[in-house]
């Protein structure tokens, strides 16, 4: 079974993604999901990182493990704010 989980600025948090990964059938290696859970809270700490310290940096990175039944992948995303969007707010 594959499974991509996308984490952006907006979720999903930690606690919803270790509930998809829990919900796979057949159940996933406690290892896979231990790193799986690292890699994801990494991923998240980057994005609030960013938001925090308005760093207006695009953040990209992405992490595929698998067992022998799943290939899982994270990604995270964050893109700067163009000039486009900032105008698009104000109107």
């Amino acid at each position: 079974m594959r499974l991509k989980i996308t984490i952006t600025p907006e979720g999903p948090e930690l606690s919803e993604i270790e509930r998809q990964l829990n919900k796979m059938k057949p159940p996933l290696n406690s290892r896979v999901v231990d790193n799986l859970m690292k890699h994801a809270s990494i991923i998240r700490e980057k994005i609030n990182f960013n938001i925090i310290n308005e760093t207006g940096t695009s953040y990209t990175q992405t992490q595929t493990l698998s067992d022998s039944n799943h290939s899982i992948t994270i990604t995270g995303r964050m893109f700067k704010e163009t000039l486009i969007e900032k105008i698009k707010k104000f109107f």
